[in-house]
């Protein structure tokens, strides 16, 4: 098993960031600035806040959210996160890839950026459920 010097999930990109930094300072000073600066926009805005909303979704469409959530078979759940975060995880279901479609303004604007849909997926805790101190990788940031 690897030793990641940021032991949280989805750390695998930071890590690399840092060896990449780390030899760049070594073996090209001069280039370290322009490295790291190019990774800007993968940080958050340093003057960012959290956003709260009372709703996102009105009634119909957190009955359609339950209804397909509802209608899940157990071959549709993936199972590689029940023993590490307690969850049943589904990737890209077409109802969520709409829902994440109608609301990407939405968060554009309470990010303060625009943002692109990548992917998405349900997480389904169970009572053993637990979401440990976790940094996501950059095209998940939002």
């Amino acid at each position: 098993m690897t030793e990641y010097a940021f032991p949280w999930y989805d750390s695998i990109w930071l890590q690399r960031y840092v060896k990449a930094r780390d030899f760049i300072a070594l073996h090209h000073p001069r280039r370290l600035t322009e490295f790291v600066s190019s990774m800007q926009v993968l940080r958050t805005r340093p003057d960012f806040t959290v956003q709260h909303l009372r709703s996102v979704f009105d009634e119909p469409t957190l009955a359609r959210i339950r209804t397909t959530i509802a209608a899940l078979q157990p071959g549709d759940l993936e199972l590689n996160e029940i023993k590490t975060f307690g969850r049943w995880i589904v990737h890209n279901r077409d109802v969520f890839t709409e829902l994440q479609a109608t609301t990407t303004a939405l968060v554009s604007e309470l990010a303060g950026e625009e943002v692109e849909p990548l992917y998405n997926f349900l997480s389904m805790y169970t009572k053993l459920g637990h979401c440990p101190l976790h940094m996501d990788a950059p095209q998940a940031k939002w």
